[in-house]
């Protein structure tokens, strides 16, 4: 699960976690880049062990 907070007037902070995963966190300057990144880390997190394909996701690293 993502929790995205505001950090000052100008980033946002990310923190995805999931149990039996380690936490993750992150700061972006916009909203709707931490929203992507929230995504893509919870969904990897999700489906790790059915071999997903997130190769083609916009918002991947």
């Amino acid at each position: 699960m993502a929790t995205i907070t505001k950090r000052g007037d100008l980033q946002w902070k990310v923190k995805v976690r999931r149990m039996g995963f380690p936490l993750q966190s992150r700061s972006f300057d916009a909203k709707a880049e931490s929203e992507a990144w929230a995504r893509l880390v919870d969904g990897k997190n999700w489906c790790l062990s059915l071999y997903c394909d997130f190769s083609d996701y916009p918002g991947r690293q």
